[in-house]
């Protein structure tokens, strides 16, 4: 069993200063994502009402003129190009935190047993996120 006084000098070893340099830049991220996350849920929502609009105007046109004039392929070229860029966007953001979370794992290895379990888990979850957001080879 450890003395308890081996257990402040285990501590004692951790570069705090680093280690919160790069917590925080790690805090920076996660607060942007949840930013991003709560910019296009209002996006979306605020958007819902364009949907039953379109329709309603389609519908309009389709009784006057028999079809749509809206060049759906011009619009649905212009949606994947900014759903690849978005996604583009996103891959290089995770990739950035991830990274993040490595440097911190190397600050901390053998220092402080909660924050490694911590980058550990958070780098091994990024991981798995990253690999959903790749293209499909």
């Amino acid at each position: 069993m450890r003395k308890p006084t081996d257990r402040a000098a285990e501590v004692a070893r951790l570069d705090t200063d680093a280690t919160v340099e790069v917590l925080n830049r790690i805090l920076h991220f996660e607060l942007s994502g949840v930013m991003q996350h709560f910019h296009h849920a209002w996006m979306s929502r605020w958007l819902q009402s364009s949907r039953p609009r379109a329709i309603a105007i389609g519908q309009h046109i389709a009784t006057l003129t028999g079809g749509s004039s809206v060049g759906v392929d011009e619009l649905m070229d212009e949606a994947l190009a900014a759903a690849d860029s978005m996604l583009d966007a996103a891959r290089r953001y995770d990739q950035r935190r991830v990274d993040e979370y490595r440097k911190l794992l190397e600050l901390v290895a053998g220092h402080s047993d909660d924050l490694e379990a911590f980058a550990r888990a958070q780098i091994a979850a990024e991981d798995r996120h990253t690999a959903e957001l790749l293209p499909d080879a």
